[in-house]
């Protein structure tokens, strides 16, 4: 029976009373069905977006400390690169190594501004600044290099003033600051950075977590409602049942909401139909009438005490039998016509037959008759008004 597998769900006193739940009204109850997982879903998205804001920071991390690394890499070789194109240009006069000096002093101007924006720290934009004024040196003496009819004197100089010694010296401090920039980076980014494949297990571990968390918090809030809602439904089923099979109903609902007041009204309902039936029972059993149920083969099935007063019948000698064994033989026809018309008839039948007492008198009876199809019972109040001879 539905109300049987409900109350199976729902427990037997009602469900569970944890968090005083069943206080709650069930649009709340409904509420925290959504409010719940809801809450659990925002969570998770604010998980998941941190953990994404800290992989875009790791990437960007990498990207800068790549485009550092490379800057100062190909700042130190452009270094190299002008120096070497300006001592062949200094002996050969070759216009090929002048175009290849003016393009790596270009080039390196223009690295040193991209540099100063990517580095931060203080130190490292010292150390920057320091390396493009000795670069600035640097570009000065081999700019002399270029000047016409210099090459003899030139050649004394690197010689003799060593010329070149010195370049090498500037080239040298040149790459002292840039690997020391490459240091305080890498010291930098290693106490700060994050390793990239635990950025992605960190976002893989945030979303198993999540959906877990959500499918977790689903079957918990499923398995509450069944109880807190579905269940206690179940419960005042069973009780509908219980009270259709006379039998004694489940102890009441706790709480406040709408179904406990349900199956507090329901109760009261019971209540007051039990005083009704038992007013009932109280004017049938005082009635002067003979009050009587005649199943659809007109066998009496219940009846009330006037029945002996009337007839001179026990009520018991007239159960199971049916209503012709007693009427008199020349009413037979008739009143198995009645019973026939009342079952037809929405608006019930009347009868007018003689009855045999117990005793063999006869009695002239007045029946009413109303047929009930649910119960397929004829509902009877028979009038005696007086015995007859028998004839």
């Amino acid at each position: 029976m539905p109300g049987k597998i409900c109350t199976k769900i729902g427990g037997r006193r009602g469900g569970i009373t944890m968090f005083g739940l069943n206080n709650l009204k069930v649009a709340q109850k409904g509420w925290l069905m959504v409010l719940v997982p809801l809450f659990v879903s925002l969570a998770l998205c604010a998980a998941l977006m941190y953990f994404l804001h800290e992989h875009e920071t790791l990437a960007h991390n990498n990207e800068r400390e790549l485009a550092i690394e490379t800057g100062l890499s190909h700042l130190s070789q452009v270094s190299l690169d002008a120096t070497s194109a300006m001592m062949t240009y200094a002996f050969t006069k070759q216009n090929f190594y002048e175009e290849k000096y003016a393009g790596a002093a270009a080039d390196s101007e223009k690295t040193i501004d991209a540099l100063s924006r990517l580095i931060e720290g203080p130190e490292e934009l010292k150390r920057l600044q320091h390396a493009k004024a000795v670069q600035s040196r640097l570009f000065k003496m081999l700019d002399e290099l270029r000047a016409p009819g210099q090459f003899e004197e030139m050649k004394d100089l690197l010689a003799i003033n060593g010329v070149r010694e010195q370049l090498q010296g500037l080239t040298r401090q040149i790459h002292e600051d840039i690997e020391a920039i490459k240091k305080e980076e890498e010291r930098k980014f290693g106490r700060a950075r994050l390793d990239p494949s635990g950025s992605e297990k960190n976002l893989r571990t945030a979303i198993y977590i999540g959906a877990i968390a959500t499918v977790l918090t689903a079957m918990v809030l499923a398995m509450v409602f069944a109880a807190a809602v579905t269940g206690r439904i179940g419960i005042i089923v069973d009780n509908a049942n219980r009270l259709k099979a006379k039998e004694s109903l489940n102890p009441p609902l706790s709480g406040d909401d709408e179904i406990a007041c349900i199956d507090r009204m329901f109760r009261e309902n019971i209540d007051l139909l039990a005083e009704k039936d038992a007013m009932e029972r109280l004017f049938i059993d005082n009635s002067s009438d003979v009050i009587c149920m005649l199943d659809e083969a007109g066998k009496f099935k219940k009846i009330n005490p006037a029945v002996q007063r009337n007839w001179d019948y026990h009520p018991d000698e007239l159960t199971g039998r049916t209503v012709v064994d007693i009427v008199f033989s020349g009413d037979v026809d008739k009143t198995a016509e009645a019973l026939k018309q009342n079952i037809s008839s929405p608006n019930g039948a009347s009868l007018e037959t003689r009855i045999k007492t117990s005793d063999g008198e006869k009695c002239k009876t007045m029946w009413a008759m109303y047929w009930v199809p649910s119960e397929k019972m004829h509902y009877c109040i028979v009038r005696t008004e007086r015995r007859v001879d028998a004839k």
